[in-house]
């Protein structure tokens, strides 16, 4: 079965925040396989217009990013680019980002599990074995979720094997949304911004 799966990335790095409401914005959509998902397809036009960087930038506030994304799955997807943006716009727009992570002012320790559970409450119809939330040694990285190509929620379990296994992640603030405060201290050793 091939469904979609939509990441949803916390904010870090972006060229342009002014539009961004979101603690999270999109990372991507891809067709997802049993076993991985395609990328780098050859045949499908490379590169992306200025004019249609600046249509995404409420979804993907950085043109590196949304030109890879369209390298690297966008390219696979079976789809006109005009096609496969509007896709993911359409998917951003169903996905409900809770409110307690909204357009975040400071650095904010979060359980991952109970951020995960905060996303199917607020999703109606999706469950635990359609979403993972991910993160590296520190961070909160990205929310992943998958759906049908109807853009319906979708299990797909191997997503799990990429779940996030800590009990506290720093979810970091939107860039450019004031004040930042200092970075939350686990264990008395404060985590250090990248």
């Amino acid at each position: 079965m091939t469904v979609r799966c939509f990441a949803c990335d916390t904010l870090i790095d972006a060229d342009s925040t002014e539009d961004v409401l979101d603690a999270f914005v999109v990372h991507g959509l891809w067709p997802q396989f049993r076993y991985g998902e395609p990328a780098v397809c050859p045949g499908a036009d490379q590169e992306v217009s200025r004019e249609r960087l600046r249509g995404l930038y409420d979804l993907i506030p950085s043109a590196g990013l949304i030109r890879h994304e369209w390298r690297t799955h966008g390219s696979c997807a079976g789809l006109s680019q005009t096609a496969y943006f509007a896709l993911l716009r359409r998917a951003w727009e169903k996905i409900r980002i809770p409110a307690e992570f909204g357009r975040l002012s400071s650095y904010r320790m979060v359980d991952p599990q109970a951020a995960e559970q905060s996303f199917i409450t607020a999703n109606p119809g999706l469950s635990s074995d359609g979403i993972a939330v991910t993160c590296d040694r520190r961070y909160l990285r990205e929310v992943r979720i998958c759906l049908t190509r109807e853009l319906d929620f979708a299990a797909c379990p191997e997503l799990g094997r990429r779940a996030c296994r800590l009990t506290k992640a720093v979810m970091p603030p939107v860039r450019g949304a004031e004040p930042i405060l200092p970075l939350p201290r686990i264990g008395g050793a404060p985590y250090s911004a990248r």
